[in-house]
């Protein structure tokens, strides 16, 4: 649940009288969802684990691959003081221009770029839609029996934080319109992130492991393109 302060989000499917919204960035609700409704936690967590994708790819191809292009639709639920206001679909105009992806504490989560009506709102996949689009991976343990809620990885602490480590990798694939666009020097790029990891205080991990993530997201993102 995320709570936000201005600006209108949902078509109320609650009944009485509502005021005419400001902006209208949902579609009405249509046909009540007949499949398992995953988080985008567990969305991310699946591809990570079924599709062995680093958690960088993971986010990244939820959003760009999935939200943005309109091939993962996004359901909302909107509550105010703790009661229901309304539910609907998220149009990718308005995710790309108002919600984001992020991973927050270890875990992946919408974000609000802008301002929202005030409220708190649950965002939600299809497991089926999920599924569909990246299907299990033939070298995956995991099995199509399905994918609970996974908890926390287990084993010890990570050193370094792939999470952030990733997801600035990605960020600096992308111009400011937010379009791919992917550095011809990759080297270049893992100096910079093993300098940015200095600036940020983090440890820095090695010259190989950060040339690899960097290899990685780059590849994954140059199919994109």
């Amino acid at each position: 649940m995320h709570n936000h302060r201005a600006g209108a989000v949902l078509h109320s499917t609650a009944a009485g009288p509502k005021t005419p919204a400001k902006e209208v960035p949902v579609s009405k609700a249509t046909d009540q969802q007949t499949t398992t409704a995953w988080s985008f936690d567990d969305a991310f967590r699946y591809l990570i684990r079924a599709r062995e994708k680093r958690d960088g790819v993971a986010l990244y191809e939820l959003e760009h691959t999935g939200v943005l292009p309109g091939r993962l639709p996004v359901k909302a639920e909107h509550y105010l003081n703790g009661e229901f206001q309304g539910a609907g679909e998220v149009k990718p105009s308005f995710w790309r221009d108002h919600l984001g992806l992020e991973i927050v504490d270890g875990r992946a989560q919408v974000v609000a770029r802008r301002a929202l009506e005030p409220g708190e709102y649950r965002y939600t996949v299809s497991e089926r839609d999920v599924r569909q689009l990246w299907p299990v991976s033939e070298v995956s343990t995991e099995t199509t029996a399905g994918v609970e809620s996974p908890a926390r990885r287990r084993g010890p602490v990570l050193k370094h934080d792939w999470h952030a480590i990733d997801g600035e990798i990605a960020l600096r694939c992308h111009d400011k319109s937010r379009q791919i666009s992917v550095p011809k020097n990759e080297s270049k790029l893992a100096g910079d992130m093993l300098q940015w990891c200095v600036d940020a205080g983090r440890p820095q991990p090695a010259d190989s492991e950060m040339r690899e993530a960097v290899k990685a997201i780059c590849a994954a993102l140059r199919k994109q393109i």
